[in-house]
């Protein structure tokens, strides 16, 4: 989240992580959601519903 962030032109590229393993994969799939969550949790300094979620998608 930080990467991109930092560096925007890079979140089109993110697809590519697609290639390196399936649970890179699994994130790209999800990354609006997960990007959603992170939000709206980070504040609290926890992430635990976006941690969950995560492990139901087999991140």
């Amino acid at each position: 989240m930080k990467l991109l962030n930092q560096v925007p032109e890079f979140r089109r590229r993110l697809s590519e992580m697609k290639e390196v393993s399936e649970v890179w994969s699994h994130l790209v799939d999800n990354w609006d959601e997960f990007e959603k969550l992170f939000y709206e949790e980070c504040d609290t300094g926890r992430c635990s519903r976006l941690f969950e979620r995560m492990k139901e998608m087999g991140c």
